[in-house]
């Protein structure tokens, strides 16, 4: 019963809150140690221990303290000669080594100590760092720090930087002291103007935009807002290099990463095994095995086996095995295995495996394997399978190009241009008294996709199917003269054994007849290719014989050809 009852005793004695961080009210004159210790211990309901041989609790203290940490008390009333170990809702007391008053100087030195406001409130999270060694530490949870350097170190200048707190810088040499309370000073804040819409849409944006969020969140990002510079740095990981914990407040010029980095910006060359994080700009060169990410802007040459992706503006040439994705401004060469995207204007070149992105103006060129999309105006040419841009001042070349608007020439199989050229015909000629056809383009050049048909073939129905391309030349008001190429095959049926090939230049008139409707009449140059050892072609001049001006076979490869003149009317919808 006893064992257990001290069991559960222990575990009711401790508590989330480490003992030496407990806060004490205590008053006490010339009180000897031990009778100091038991107070404490009841105040806070746990238990010292310690050997009376190597600790001397017999001197006599004086002290008032208010809420104070039970470490600070201890520091005072010792003189920063114990050391303490927490264990079991026990505080271990130790004799501590102290340093010898004439001989050489240890070769590592420990301070530590509180960080307070002026009002006596503990300031937890504050970054505790010298700019010469990079070492640095971050207070815990309860305000206190604790930091060593190697004898050879000093003289420093220790930094303390809370965000929301004024800077506070300690000297520290040899003769310091081990236990230093630090009082930081708050900023006043300038609230923000409410009902200034652009900044609260910028902050928005901001917060939106920000993938390096985690990271910015780390004690060190948010609260020194020194930028510190080294020549070089090598790390194994961010946080595990010659920087150390200070690697994301870090400008380098050269930097080398085993696996990957984490730094504010560098200036001329970051290398990398997997991967590099840079808060800030980079240039003139980084390289990474997977991929890089950059929260500014990049200017240089930034290359990745997977993705680059950049928060800022880019200047140079980007180039990943998988996707480059730009937060801002493009400026140079895009290069990626899939896709390049930027949310912003783009100014130079972009080529793609799959798919170039520009959401904003480009000035320049896309060349992907399956897509180009720009958002926005693009000067220049998009050159895939699929082109697709708002306003375009140029050519788009593809087998399906889609725009607003342009004052170039789209060429590809279907082009579709909205304010441009689109109309459906119903059009009667010689061999095919019903036929029907879409043109879509721009005037200039134009694609029509035609098929029609000759209900009088007898048993089997005569129809047909093809592709054209054509111009358009303006002659007046409310004429336009056309020039059309076109090819279809014939059909009978459903047999498609061999070429039926029929070709026609189209040449002729289309006067609107009013907003949505005109007329278009002209004369057609006919050819009909065919194969001679084939004899079930259907004849198909069934109400009209033309006068066949040109007829030739050629033996060898079996083909005839035969030309005769037509002509075609039609009406046209837009």
């Amino acid at each position: 019963m006893l064992f257990i009852f001290s069991l559960c005793y222990q575990g009711f004695s401790q508590s989330a809150k480490p003992i030496l961080e407990k806060t004490i009210t205590l008053k006490f004159q010339n009180m000897r140690i031990d009778a100091v210790l038991n107070l404490i211990a009841a105040q806070e309901k746990f238990n010292f221990s310690y050997n009376p041989a190597d600790i001397d609790v017999s001197k006599t203290v004086s002290g008032v303290y208010v809420k104070k940490p039970v470490r600070e008390l201890l520091n005072t009333i010792f003189n920063g000669s114990v050391n303490y170990k927490e264990k079991n809702g026990y505080l271990i007391l130790q004799k501590g080594k102290t340093r010898p008053a004439v001989v050489e100087p240890k070769e590592w030195i420990t301070f530590s100590g509180y960080v307070r406001d002026e009002k006596g409130d503990i300031i937890p999270w504050t970054s505790v760092y010298d700019k010469a060694s990079m070492e640095s530490t971050i207070s815990n949870d309860y305000g206190f720090y604790k930091i060593r350097f190697h004898q050879k170190q000093l003289p420093l200048i220790l930094f303390f930087s809370k965000q929301g707190y004024h800077d506070t810088t300690l000297y520290v040499d040899k003769n310091a002291q081990s236990f230093v309370n630090i009082v930081l000073r708050k900023q006043q804040v300038v609230p923000k103007n409410n009902s200034d819409t652009l900044n609260i849409v910028a902050d928005a944006e901001e917060t939106a935009n920000s993938f390096f969020g985690e990271l910015e969140s780390a004690p060190n990002a948010k609260n020194i807002s020194d930028t510190l510079y080294r020549t070089w740095q090598v790390s194994l990981l961010p946080y595990l290099g010659t920087n150390g914990k200070l690697g994301g407040n870090v400008i380098n010029d050269y930097s080398f990463n085993v696996l990957g980095g984490y730094a504010l910006g560098h200036k001329k060359l970051e290398l990398s095994g997997c991967f590099n994080l840079t808060r800030g700009d980079a240039s003139y060169v980084q390289l990474a095995g997977f991929f890089n990410l950059n929260g500014g802007n990049v200017t240089g040459v930034q290359m990745a086996g997977f993705t680059n992706v950049v928060k800022g503006n880019v200047k140079g040439v980007q180039m990943a095995g998988f996707v480059n994705l730009n937060w801002n401004n493009f400026e140079g060469a895009q290069f990626a295995g899939f896709v390049n995207t930027a949310l912003d204007s783009v100014k130079g070149f972009q080529a793609a495996g799959f798919c170039n992105v520009s959401q904003k103006s480009m000035v320049g060129t896309q060349v992907a394997g399956f897509c180009n999309v720009s958002l926005d105006t693009l000067k220049g040419t998009q050159i895939g399978f699929v082109n697709y841009t708002r306003y375009i001042k140029g050519s788009q070349i593809g087998f399906l190009n889609i725009a607003q608007a342009t004052s170039g020439v789209p060429v590809g199989f279907i082009s579709y241009v909205h304010s441009g050229y689109h109309k459906f015909e119903i059009a009667a000629d010689e061999v095919m008294p019903v036929n029907l056809a879409i043109r879509t383009g721009v005037t200039s050049f134009y694609n029509i996709l035609t098929a029609g048909l000759n209900p009088a073939g007898g048993d089997s129905l005569i129809w047909n199917f093809g592709y054209g391309l054509g111009t358009s030349f303006k002659l007046g008001a409310k004429t336009m003269f056309d020039l059309d190429l076109s090819a279809s095959q014939i059909v009978e049926g459903n047999t498609f054994e061999k070429i039926n090939l029929l070709s026609k230049v189209y040449a002729g008139v289309d006067t609107r007849i009013n907003k949505t409707m005109s007329l278009a009449i002209g004369v057609t140059v006919n050819g009909q290719i065919t194969k001679t050892d084939y004899n079930n072609y259907p004849d198909i001049f069934t109400y009209y014989e033309p006068n066949i001006f040109y007829s030739n076979t050629w033996e060898l490869e079996k083909t005839q050809l035969q030309m005769w003149l037509g002509a075609k009317v039609a009406l046209r919808f837009f």
